[in-house]
Parts: structure tokens; sequence; C-alpha cells
């Protein structure tokens, strides 16, 4: 976006390298240099975090976040999809989590999920649909006549 309105927010996509692998980020702060701090209190006292891990495998103890665009936004959720974008486009391999998903992916992702757990807990779900026919079979039959 070239223009801002009153009622649109600043966000900071920014990226971080680490050797040939990159890392995308969003925030709201006003400031990067705040986003860049977290990022560096995080390398010290949460490394298992893979970011902060492949860092400290690397023997890189500080970490600079390096701004990629402004992007002015109404909604939090238009922030996180641009950095999602940016993410692709960019090949970020840091990057463990996505930073936004449709409400189309969530739907596709949740069926998937389903249909993987009925497949490993077969028996489950077969014990379950004879509960539900032997408590039911009689509701069945008793159709309304209209």
């Amino acid at each position: 976006m070239d223009t801002k309105t009153n009622l649109e927010k600043k966000g900071i996509i920014y990226k971080i390298e680490v050797n040939d692998r990159l890392y995308i980020g969003a925030t709201t702060s006003k400031y990067l240099s705040k986003r860049t701090f977290d990022h560096n209190y995080k390398l010290k006292t949460n490394p298992t975090r893979s970011l902060y891990k492949y860092c400290i495998e690397n023997d890189i103890n500080s970490i600079k976040c390096i701004p990629v665009e402004d992007f002015f936004y109404t909604d939090r959720s238009q922030l996180r999809a641009r950095e999602e974008v940016l993410r692709k486009q960019l090949n970020a391999t840091l990057n463990t989590n996505r930073a936004y998903t449709t409400d189309e992916e969530k739907l596709v992702q949740s069926r998937r999920l389903k249909k993987k757990w009925a497949k490993e807990n077969r028996e489950k779900v077969l014990l379950s649909q004879k509960k539900y026919y032997y408590k039911n079979k009689d509701v069945k039959k008793l159709k309304p006549i209209f």
C-alpha cells in the first residue's frame, strides 16, 4: 500500500538472515529495534525454537532484523497474510509456522487430520458407530408421516 488512511496502522515485515537460510517476520511495534531486542532475548532464554537453535548451531549470538517493507493494515490478519506471501516468495526455511492460514486452508487441514485420525483409530471408530447404531436403531424405524 502506498497511502495511509487514519484507520490504518503501520506494520513492519522483516527478515533475519542466518548463513544461507532466511526467517520472515512481522511486527506491529513502532520501532524494529524493539523486535530485534525481543529476538535476541529469546535467543538466550528459549534456544529450543528452530530459529534460535539454528543460530546457536552456527555460532550466531546476535540477531539483526532487516526491514523488508512497511505495510499498512486495518486488521492484523492483513499483516499476517502479507507476511505469509513474502515467507513463501522468499523461501523462508527457518519459519516453522505459517503466518496466516485462510479459512478454506484450515478446513482442508482439519479434514485431512480427521481422516488420518480415523484411519489410525479404526477400531474406535467402528465401536463408536456400532454403539450409535444400537442406541438409535428404533428411532430410525419411526419416521414421521407427513
